[in-house]
């Protein structure tokens, strides 16, 4: 899950992948969250949970059965080594 902190302010979630299975992809639990930006990321999971303040969360492009998209298997070979 994609989680700020408590009183996490001016964050960016661009292009992440989240296989996360039961919850929700992104949560931001306090009012004390804000000015977030969660844009162009790629999840297993439709839930969101944003209870922050100012913050702008575009939906994630959601993915079954594990065929993630040519964009999300980019970013998962750039941060893991995936061979």
């Amino acid at each position: 899950m994609l989680y700020p902190d408590e009183g996490s302010s001016y964050w960016d979630f661009t292009g992440n992948v989240v296989r996360f299975g039961g919850s929700n992809w992104i949560g931001i639990g306090a009012p004390t969250v804000n000015h977030v930006i969660a844009e162009d990321n790629y999840s297993d999971n439709s839930k969101e949970n944003n209870h922050g303040t100012d913050n702008t969360i575009d939906q994630a492009t959601i993915v079954t059965n594990g065929a993630w998209p040519a964009a999300a298997q980019a970013i998962i070979a750039d941060r893991f080594d995936v061979s």
